[in-house]
């Protein structure tokens, strides 16, 4: 197995700044922007979405949610946006709280959100969270305790985005949108983001994968990804040494397969890290 690590670009003023993203259980004594019990104050459609409007069927605490459609190319981001009509100073309180589903997602493809905060117009900071299939609403807070503007923040956007080419006609619900000056954090999750470099239309023994584990989290990863063993395909490494990848940084992992035997529907890999299962296709049978 070898591995090469990717960063981001240094941090400039044109350019977002990385912010953690956050796996919690509840905000401690939040400040609530919006909470979409009676409607959807200011928040608008976003990009490459269409409507945005109160949903009263699906929440994750209260009377609603907002609910954002749209009918785009996948892998475009789309979204909501919230100007505020005032900058907030939220300098005691850099947490920022939100709750976010993604209702009817396919087992076969990845989902990503992306939470972003602004102050003025070039200062910029931006998170990403991966969102699991089996996931219902996620409770997650962008960290922004080292972003220089939090004394001035003007506006707040919301994206998701999906892996594949085709159209994507469906939605996204937020809900519970906070600033807190701390979270209570769910146990042993951890915002990692791990990903298979390229669809694999054929594999053999002998191939080469390319496995791309990315901390989104806003604490370093410590200890290794464990790859479940599998029925179907071996490879010549069952962990990933992801020690020390920093917040904001990737690693590229490169596995070589031992042997395969394609099952008759999906071929699945399943990687552990502490308390998070990351279930991901390798490889589709097609008719």
């Amino acid at each position: 197995m070898s591995y090469r690590i990717l960063t981001q670009p240094i941090a400039d003023r044109e350019l977002p700044e990385f912010a953690g993203v956050e796996l919690v259980k509840k905000p401690l004594q939040p400040y609530v922007i919006n909470n979409f019990d009676q409607d959807i104050g200011n928040w608008e459609a976003a990009d490459n979405s269409q409507t945005v409007f109160l949903n009263e069927q699906d929440s994750f605490n209260g009377a609603g949610s907002l609910q954002v459609s749209f009918h785009s190319l996948a892998s475009l981001w789309r979204g909501a946006t919230l100007n505020l009509k005032e900058p907030l100073d939220v300098s005691n309180t850099p947490y920022l709280n939100l709750a976010l589903k993604v209702p009817d997602m396919d087992k076969a493809l990845t989902y990503q959100a992306k939470v972003k905060v602004y102050s003025g117009g070039g200062n910029v900071a931006e998170g990403y969270f991966d969102i699991e299939h089996n996931s219902d609403w996620n409770n997650i807070a962008l960290n922004l305790n080292n972003w220089d503007g939090l004394d001035s923040l003007d506006r707040i956007k919301v994206w998701v985005r999906s892996s594949t080419l085709n159209n994507w006609d469906g939605s996204v619900l937020i809900d519970e949108i906070s600033f807190a000056r701390k979270v209570v954090p769910q146990g042993g999750k951890t915002n990692i983001g791990i990903d298979i470099d390229g669809f694999q239309s054929s594999i053999q023994n002998g191939d080469s994968i390319e496995i791309i584990v990315s901390n989104n989290d806003s604490a370093e990863l410590k200890g290794n990804v464990i790859i479940e063993k599998s029925d179907f395909i071996t490879f010549d490494e069952d962990e990933l040494k992801v020690h020390g990848i920093s917040p904001g940084e990737s690693k590229v992992f490169t596995l070589t397969v031992d042997e395969v035997n394609l099952p008759e529907d999906n071929l699945k890999m399943v990687f552990k890290y502490r308390s998070s299962v990351k279930e991901k296709v390798l490889h589709t049978q097609r008719d």
